[in-house]
């Protein structure tokens, strides 16, 4: 993929949303678990609202793919077009000068 973000920094920021969601699964669900246990509200909203962002964490990351893979066949695109308008200008210089 030359040109678009290179497959280390895919692969960083996979990491990172792989942890950010381990975390804030973990957290969520230890925070509801203890807000049952002993019996606080509070505890299990901020856990509730904790595994809403695990879940966000995932969707930003699938969104963040399809974006990339737009970007990419936009790019493709781009190129083949560049080649053409470069195909073009190269045909109509060699009728030019003969």
């Amino acid at each position: 993929m030359k040109g678009s973000i290179p497959l280390n920094r895919r692969r960083l920021v996979r990491t990172a949303m792989i942890v950010g969601f381990i975390l804030f699964l973990v957290d969520g669900g230890a925070a509801v678990w203890l807000g049952q246990l002993s019996g606080r509200t509070g505890l299990v909203v901020v856990g509730v609202m904790l595994l809403v962002v695990a879940a966000g964490v995932v969707i930003a990351y699938f969104r963040w793919i399809r974006l990339l893979d737009e970007v990419a066949v936009a790019r493709r695109a781009l190129r083949e077009d560049l080649e053409g308008l470069r195909r073009s200008a190269s045909d109509a210089q060699s009728r030019w000068r003969n």
